[in-house]
């Protein structure tokens, strides 16, 4: 097996070209991360027609290709939601002031994860979203974004955001101003170190860990049934879904905590 690597850094443009080269090299299996819904679309199916197996990591696009892996958006938004209706909602005696932190407007994480978030808080009357705006997976931009917010906003009680290291600078942010005990701060993603010293450092006080270690196993899993199949792309829709767990000071060492690799 060889293994190659194309990492487009965000840059939305350069993965298209990245993804459109490795198309017309006919490659055997292609993992793909979406940043949108829309964007590789055309090259995934074109992929699929011409022999190539599709696998979309974490977040879908419009297509449904061969095989999924990742998260389940719509469950994760629910649990988030779930937490943050805990600390603020009519029973906690709060202001129920809310922020949403999304990535993405147009990523599949963010798309789903807000309208289940939503429909959870349409539930109890005392929940306002004060603010719902996308950081584009950027702590600077969280970090910004929020701290006109909680000038905005003194008595906010909660922020919700789609990834842990973006979210990190909705925490200093709050915590520049001073609110980090009043103001509870959550976010979901794939539990690296990184996440778990937010809750080791007190900005977070609970972390929604949807586990990309396990999603790595599984990536391999649905590459090797694929493969071994034998059956035509296209022709097959597999789906894996990592269950989400939360994290705290509890249990925020070992396999929830995976290390980050540095740069040689």
């Amino acid at each position: 097996m060889k293994y190659v690597v194309r990492d487009p850094n965000f840059d939305s443009a350069a993965q298209l070209q990245a993804l459109t080269a490795l198309v017309n090299d006919k490659v055997d299996v292609l993992i793909v991360q979406n940043p949108s819904v829309t964007l590789l679309v055309k090259e995934l199916k074109r992929a699929e027609a011409q022999g190539t197996h599709v696998i979309q990591i974490n977040m879908a696009s419009n297509y449904k290709s061969d095989a999924f892996v990742g998260a389940d958006w719509q469950e994760v938004g629910r649990m988030l939601a779930d937490e943050v209706v805990k600390q603020c909602g009519t029973a906690s005696g709060k202001s129920g002031k809310v922020q949403i932190v999304q990535g993405e407007l147009t990523a599949a994480a963010s798309v789903d994860q807000v309208g289940a978030m939503m429909d959870v808080f349409g539930k109890d009357k005392n929940i306002k979203v004060v603010s719902n705006q996308a950081a584009n997976w950027d702590a600077n931009t969280a970090l910004n974004i929020t701290a006109t917010v909680i000038q905005q906003h003194p008595d906010l009680c909660a922020s919700a955001g789609f990834w842990g290291i973006m979210q990190s600078g909705t925490a200093q942010a709050i915590r520049n101003a001073g609110k980090i005990d009043q103001v509870k701060i959550y976010a979901s993603g794939e539990g690296s170190q990184l996440d778990c010293d937010q809750i080791n450092q007190g900005n977070f006080p609970r972390f929604l860990n949807y586990k990309s270690t396990e999603q790595g196993h599984d990536l391999v899993t649905a590459a090797v049934t694929l493969l071994s199949s034998g059956v035509k792309p296209g022709t097959r829709h597999l789906a894996y879904f990592t269950m989400s767990e939360w994290v705290d000071k509890t249990n925020a060492t070992g396999a929830n905590c995976f290390a980050i690799p540095k740069a040689k």
